[in-house]
């Protein structure tokens, strides 16, 4: 193919015989609905600096079912837990994911109620 017939085959959009050798695009995975999950606010007593809340997000998150655990925005004392689906968090489950740090105490465990839907 000589230089004059590449360029007008480009322009109106067809590719050369070499431009084959090029891996076809993938196709898109398939969408998949991630699982349900449930929302808690825990209440600790105890955490006084940055170094006290990575302690207690490390414990909470070995509690059976936690899948997340977000440290508060401000203050040391509010805790959002993300549970499986099909799980419960209560302050029995959290104190005893607390228990190896005797200074932390866990006050309340509230199930945060979902949005509605708009």
């Amino acid at each position: 193919m000589n230089k004059t017939a590449l360029l007008l085959a480009l322009a109106a959009g067809f590719a050369p015989a070499f431009a084959a050798d090029t891996a076809p695009a993938k196709p898109a995975a398939p969408a998949t609905t991630p699982a349900a999950s449930d929302t808690y606010v825990v209440k600790v007593s105890g955490p006084m600096c940055n170094g006290c809340v990575k302690s207690v997000v490390a414990a909470l998150k070995k509690a059976p079912g936690v899948k997340d655990v977000a440290a508060p925005a401000s203050g040391y004392e509010s805790y959002s837990v993300t549970v499986d689906s099909g799980k419960t968090l209560d302050t029995a489950a959290a104190s005893a994911a607390l228990a190896k740090s005797p200074k932390f105490k866990v006050e309340t465990v509230e199930k945060k109620e979902a949005a509605p839907a708009t």
